[in-house]
């Protein structure tokens, strides 16, 4: 489970980055207002790591897969980055965010909250599930 929180924090911190560059580029404040949503999100689930029970053996709770799925998505966020700078473009930013948002590595959370029974836990993942869904539509009608 700590390896999984560890791994989804710097998921939210490479969405968080990117998405400041977006704004950056693009002076346009709703990349700047979704990536401090992204960073939130990093620190919240660095606050459900302060939650967990040393004492109960949670490792098998997370499938490995889920985890496998966001370190190798994380290694994306170079390219997505090259891709972006090779055309800085609202619609470019557009097809990156929904990529991002819609991608198994950020729909995570869904997934794990069925196996998660630490209310404190729960309400973590359940406000960064809805807030990622949030995010996508927010997107599409940019």
């Amino acid at each position: 489970m700590e390896k999984y929180l560890n791994e989804a924090i710097q998921l939210e911190l490479n969405v968080a980055k990117l998405y400041m560059l977006f704004y950056i580029k693009l002076k346009i404040n709703f990349w700047y207002e979704l990536s401090i949503e992204e960073f939130n999100h990093a620190s919240l689930l660095k606050t459900a790591k302060t939650f967990l029970n040393n004492n109960i053996d949670v490792s098998d709770l997370v499938d490995k897969t889920i985890t496998n799925q966001i370190i190798e998505f994380n290694k994306l966020f170079t390219d997505l980055e090259e891709d972006f700078l090779s055309d800085p473009t609202l619609e470019k930013s557009k097809e990156i965010g929904i990529f991002i948002e819609n991608s198994a590595a950020e729909s995570h959370y869904q997934s794990v909250m069925s196996i998660i029974t630490d209310s404190k836990i729960m309400k973590i993942f359940q406000q960064l599930n809805k807030d990622d869904k949030d995010h996508l539509q927010k997107i599409q009608e940019l």
